[in-house]
């Protein structure tokens, strides 16, 4: 039988004023997190989804958490003149 991980989209945008990624997820209510790293952010995720799968119900098929994390960030890149 094989164990099935419960798998999540997680959207990230990059705050250019605060400085941090702001994750947010459609499919897991209440998730947010924000980190100025990509590996931070992992470990806020990792932090907080525990707490808020069973606060929320959110189901979990398997004791394991996977998330599909997108990164969004806007870059201005100037010409030469």
């Amino acid at each position: 039988m094989h164990n099935i991980m419960s798998l999540f989209h997680v959207t990230a945008i990059w705050d250019d004023e605060a400085e941090v990624w702001v994750a947010e997820a459609q499919d897991f209510p209440g998730l947010i997190a924000q980190s100025p790293t990509v590996e931070g952010l992992i470990q806020e995720l990792a932090s907080v989804a525990p707490d808020l799968a069973e606060l929320n119900h959110v189901p979990i098929t398997d004791g394991n958490i996977q998330f599909n994390i997108n990164l969004s960030r806007c870059a201005t890149i100037p010409l030469a003149a």
